[in-house]
């Protein structure tokens, strides 16, 4: 029996249903893919763009562990988040951090 299936298919389907695709560049880094692009070479790797997930958290020193980083997600001030950093994800791969005034 002969399979006809391309071996990007999925990722084909994905871009027709509006995903945004990325293909690895050869420094390997992703870029994406402009969403008129229609044709999937099947000798570059693709992959459909993480979702970014925002996290916060607050980092302090803590004087009593020798100056060690102490990293708390519920502190709570009289019901004000005291958070101090704002984290942002794609995937498991953190891609930019930044504090919180």
């Amino acid at each position: 029996m002969c399979n006809n299936r391309h071996p990007h298919a999925d990722i084909i389907i994905a871009w027709a249903n509006g995903e945004t695709i990325q293909v690895r560049l050869t420094d390997e880094t992703w870029c994406d893919l402009p969403p008129t692009i229609a044709s999937f070479n099947e000798d570059y790797e693709y992959r459909i763009k993480p979702k970014q997930v925002v996290t916060e958290t607050q980092i302090t020193r803590d004087t009593n562990i020798f100056g060690a980083i102490h990293k708390t997600d519920t502190y709570k001030d009289k019901g004000k988040d005291r958070h101090n950093l704002r984290l942002y994800w794609e995937g498991d791969k953190l891609v930019k951090a930044e504090v919180i005034k």
